[in-house]
């Protein structure tokens, strides 16, 4: 169902006047915000947050679906942080029930608020090498 969807449910409404038969009822559909996923049509999007270390290791991240369950995905090498990962068929039911659309995670990448100066001569060592 999409927000502001009406549902016609024929002969549902109230009987008329002077023994008319009932009429039918509108049902609009109204779809409360979701705590953790944005809908667009039957596509989601949720926001994961990640350390940059996850981003750079290649780190199996878990992403909550919207049945409840949980799935792992890592962020492929070269893969632009900005853009939003693809996952076929984790969104919502399409409309007819004929297939799924797709969840996008948007990632928001953490970095350390303070490195002590061991931390920070491992990640200079690790500039030369990318």
């Amino acid at each position: 169902m999409d927000d502001g969807q009406i549902i016609k449910i024929p002969g549902g409404g109230e009987a008329g006047e002077k023994s008319a038969g009932t009429g039918d009822l509108y049902v609009r559909i109204r779809i409360i915000p979701h705590k953790i996923f944005t809908r667009r049509g039957a596509d989601l999007f949720i926001k994961k947050e990640i350390n940059l270390l996850d981003a750079l290791l290649e780190t199996e991240i878990e992403i909550p679906t919207i049945g409840g369950n949980k799935i792992f995905a890592t962020i492929p090498p070269g893969f632009n942080l900005k853009e939003n990962l693809r996952i076929p068929d984790e969104g919502m039911t399409k409309l007819g029930g004929y297939g799924r659309g797709n969840l996008y995670v948007e990632w928001d990448v953490r970095t350390p608020k303070k490195l002590n100066s061991k931390a920070k001569k491992i990640l200079d060592d690790l500039r030369g090498e990318l």
